[in-house]
């Protein structure tokens, strides 16, 4: 796959950490984070983190004959950048029953921000029951997904329990905008600190550190306007670079940044 946008890509470091499945009603296979994931996908992710939503649908719709652990991991972002569109029908109805874990995650997010509080409830039983099985603290994605739930019930606690201590940057970024949704900026920026000892370079990283420099306002504003327009500029300018960079931030719990999902009906 090829990257978009006017700059060389730079590719992020692989991770080598693995992911084993489990589910209350079924056991399948789940693919570790490992080399070949990373080469492949880092189009997908990229688009993914940057708000490049359609984007990262195209990339991994194009992307043909994936082996695992590639595939399962190219359609969860894939999915993840249909609840950001708020397509969630879309994702309830494709991802079967029988579907690996990590895409029934996304499917849980998706009938959780689709719901009202009846259909929460329902979808916080379910996450709950799979967060007790004996494999959950190795499944990364059902981690991610937990965190993200419930950061929008504002039970900040819950949610840094299942993220807490990773040193994966797509984990620790979604750390930071914990803290940040707990206007605590000053925990943000030490997560942040953490991310750029491990990779400045990375999207991520950089992306993290200029959410927290709005949070922080100030001197560290226009810091964070460039490195909106940076990214954007080597890139694509999505709507989410856009509004970083061209207006003052909200309240953080108000606007949360793509990894924590901003599609919410609570």
């Amino acid at each position: 796959m090829h990257a978009h946008g006017r700059g060389a890509a730079r590719r992020p470091p692989a991770e080598t950490s693995t992911v084993s499945l489990g589910t209350p009603t079924s056991a399948f296979w789940l693919c570790p984070f490992g080399v070949m994931a990373e080469d492949d996908l880092w189009s997908v992710k990229n688009a993914f983190y940057l708000g490049c939503h359609q984007q990262a649908i195209s990339e991994a719709l194009s992307a043909g004959g994936l082996a695992e652990p590639s595939q399962t991991l190219s359609k969860y972002y894939m999915y993840r950048a249909y609840v950001e569109q708020a397509q969630y029908r879309m994702v309830l109805d494709e991802v079967q029953h029988d579907a690996p874990p990590a895409l029934q995650a996304v499917k849980l997010l998706a009938s959780y921000l689709d719901g009202g509080r009846d259909a929460k409830e329902l979808a916080l039983a379910q996450l709950k029951e799979w967060l007790a099985a004996p494999t959950a603290a190795s499944e990364v994605q059902l981690l991610h997904v937990a965190a993200i739930v419930y950061t929008h019930e504002q039970d900040y606690k819950e949610a840094l329990k299942y993220v807490h201590g990773s040193t994966e940057l797509e984990t620790m970024a979604l750390i930071a905008h914990i803290y940040l949704s707990m206007n605590r900026p000053d925990l943000a920026r030490k997560q942040v600190v953490i991310m750029q000892e491990r990779d400045d370079d990375a999207t991520l990283t950089k992306l993290a550190g200029a959410w927290v420099s709005l949070a922080e306002g100030g001197d560290k504003l226009q810091e964070a306007l460039y490195e909106f327009q940076e990214l954007g500029e080597k890139y694509n300018m999505s709507l989410m670079l856009s509004n970083g960079s061209e207006s003052p931030p909200g309240p953080p719990a108000r606007s949360p940044p793509a990894l924590l999902s901003s599609r919410s009906q609570s």
